[in-house]
C-alpha cells in the first residue's frame, strides 16, 4: 500500500465517521444552541456546515 492510498482510505473512513454521526440528528435538533442567550454558541446546524466546509477546504488544499 503506497503513502498516498493509506490517506485516501483514511479519509473516506473519517468521512464515513462523520456522516454517520450527523445522520443521527433530525431536522428539529440542528436550530439547538447550547446556551440560547450566548449568540458566539454555533448551533448544530451551523456546527455542521463549518465542519463540512472546514474539511473541504482542508481536502481541496492538500490535494493540490
Amino acid at each position: 500500500m503506497t503513502c498516498d492510498q493509506f490517506l485516501i482510505d483514511t479519509y473516506e473512513t473519517e468521512r464515513l465517521k462523520v456522516l454517520s454521526v450527523w445522520s443521527m440528528f433530525q431536522d428539529e435538533h440542528l436550530p439547538f444552541r447550547p446556551h440560547p442567550s450566548d449568540p458566539r454558541g454555533r448551533s448544530v446546524r451551523e456546527q455542521m456546515v463549518h465542519q463540512c466546509v472546514s474539511e473541504n477546504c482542508g481536502s481541496s488544499t492538500s490535494s493540490a
